[in-house]
């Protein structure tokens, strides 16, 4: 899971670096999810929780 914290990061290092696979690995995170909360611009606490 994400955390909020995590994204502010990503967020900070792709301002430095401007690519998504270097600010993932720095971040912690995989690409694809990277590039989900990059284009988004949401922290996932702000995300609501779909439950089936």
């Amino acid at each position: 899971m994400v955390t909020d914290r995590q994204v502010l990061a990503l967020w900070k290092e792709f301002d430095n670096s401007k690519l998504i696979k270097i600010s993932a690995l720095k971040t912690g995170m995989d690409r694809k999810t990277a590039s989900k909360y990059l284009k988004q611009s949401t922290l996932p606490s702000e995300l609501s929780k779909e439950q089936n």
